[in-house]
């Protein structure tokens, strides 16, 4: 698994930077609806919850596309996983779960040989943070 290159990079960084500002002022705006004394207390409870999932964009964001499908998934968080499986038979695919919800996740199921194998599932970020990102770059996983 390859690493970014510096236009890749920067392109996730900035469209990182964006998400968050915009972000940052969904969390303010919640911020005073909380502070004035109007809130009633269900409508409190909605809000604090609401701001518990306005948190920050972190690590590189990219489009990673597998099979023809797309994911929208921190690369580094990705390629750090891969190393550490280093040594080991690895197969990667793509789920999406037909549900209410919808989840889409990256599966990575790994063996060493010896009978030891597990897997691990990297979600794609939620809604509300994918649409916020733009001009993220695009990776192939063959």
């Amino acid at each position: 698994m390859r690493p970014l290159t510096p236009a890749e990079k920067a392109a996730s960084l900035l469209a990182r930077k964006e998400a968050n500002t915009k972000l940052n002022e969904q969390r303010k705006a919640i911020g005073a609806e909380l502070i004035r004394a109007s809130c009633s207390g269900t409508r409190r409870k909605a809000l604090s919850a609401g701001l518990a999932t306005l948190s920050d964009i972190k690590g590189f964001p990219v489009t990673l596309r597998l099979e023809g499908k797309e994911i929208v998934i921190d690369y580094e968080l990705l390629r750090r996983m891969y190393r550490t499986m280093k040594g080991k038979q690895l197969w990667i695919y793509l789920v999406e779960e037909i549900s209410l919800v919808g989840w889409r996740y990256l599966t990575l199921k790994y063996s060493d040989g010896r009978g030891n194998s597990g897997k691990l599932d990297l979600y794609e970020l939620p809604d509300h943070k994918r649409e916020l990102l733009k001009d993220l770059p695009v990776i192939e996983i063959d």
